[in-house]
């Protein structure tokens, strides 16, 4: 594991990840903030599906304190199911129209790539398509999307716009300085220190992010950790994962069996009891493992009599 001192911002779009090519990472990377963001239809299905036309790029799925993003050759959505929901089965993604209320496109010219950010109600860019700078066709996702463009908005308003969408959380003193020290001492916190003996044990782990606008399953092999005021973030071969630790309130961990086989599985939540992220890996002896983490005195979790573990 090693200790990253750069700043992770996470501002959505005038602040957002971007995806490298040689490194397969993402990185924050700021746009100017008087730039006009093209405004696009994105109720109409065949956006998405064309979405594969432009090359390689990561498709990303945020939901309250986490993301997690998965290089792909194409990028194209599949046609809408009954309940309303857009497909990416390859990539395991899956989007909920029926709450999407805004779709986004612009061009990060310091990487000169173009970028797709889909707005839901209460979590802006919780579904983003990032394209590779040496591996797409810049001049055909903008003649494309001039076609299902509606309007534009300044880079400032949108911020504000979508700062008023995120949920209130409302964190007490107790809370305040729980994260205070998970900043400066995230090293220790239960996850960092779980992803570090996954990574360096070398299995698959299955991590999902579940939520009411987008979710996505992905299984891959945890590989390097870095670690910057109280984020993780992980990296594995096309994949990355960044957690806010200091989001994550509580922890419940238990054995699931599937096909035959028994699967230790950990829950994180919010402080508004939503599931952040559920990561769940073959073998029952990591609950045991897992169990005793959170049990130590580095930890800054109590168990509850519900054997729930509730950040203190």
């Amino acid at each position: 594991m090693k200790t990253n001192n750069k700043t992770d911002q996470q501002a959505k779009c005038a602040s957002k990840s971007k995806c490298d090519a040689t490194t397969d990472q993402q990185e924050s990377q700021p746009i100017s903030s008087d730039e006009l963001i093209t405004c696009v239809n994105g109720m109409d299905d065949s956006l998405y599906a064309k979405l594969g036309l432009f090359g390689r790029g990561f498709i990303s799925v945020s939901n309250q304190g986490v993301d997690m993003a998965v290089r792909s050759d194409d990028l194209s959505g599949m046609a809408l199911d009954n309940d309303g929901f857009l497909w990416w089965p390859e990539q395991g993604v899956r989007m909920n129209k029926n709450v999407l209320s805004a779709v986004h496109a612009f061009d990060n010219s310091s990487i000169s790539a173009p970028a797709l950010e889909c707005d839901f109600d209460t979590s802006p860019g919780g579904l983003a398509f990032y394209f590779l700078p040496r591996h797409c066709d810049k001049r055909l996702f903008w003649d494309v999307m001039d076609t299902y463009r509606v309007g534009g908005i300044p880079v400032q308003q949108l911020m504000l716009q979508r700062n008023k969408m995120m949920p209130a959380f409302n964190n007490c003193p107790c809370c305040i300085a729980r994260a205070e020290r998970i900043m400066s001492s995230v090293e220790t916190h239960i996850l960092s220190r779980v992803l570090a003996d996954l990574s360096a044990s070398g299995k698959e782990v299955e991590f999902q992010i579940k939520s009411k606008h987008v979710g996505m399953t992905c299984q891959w092999v945890p590989g390097e950790l870095m670690l910057s005021e109280g984020h993780i973030n992980v990296t594995g071969k096309g994949h990355t994962l960044h957690i806010n630790a200091m989001a994550v309130h509580a922890l419940r961990i238990y054995k699931h069996k599937k096909c035959k086989q028994e699967y230790s599985v950990m829950m994180c939540y919010n402080s508004l009891g939503e599931v952040m992220l559920e990561m769940s890996v073959e073998g029952a002896q990591y609950l045991s493992l897992w169990n005793k983490i959170c049990q130590s005195n580095h930890s800054d979790y109590k168990q509850m009599p519900n054997g729930v573990f509730v950040g203190i």
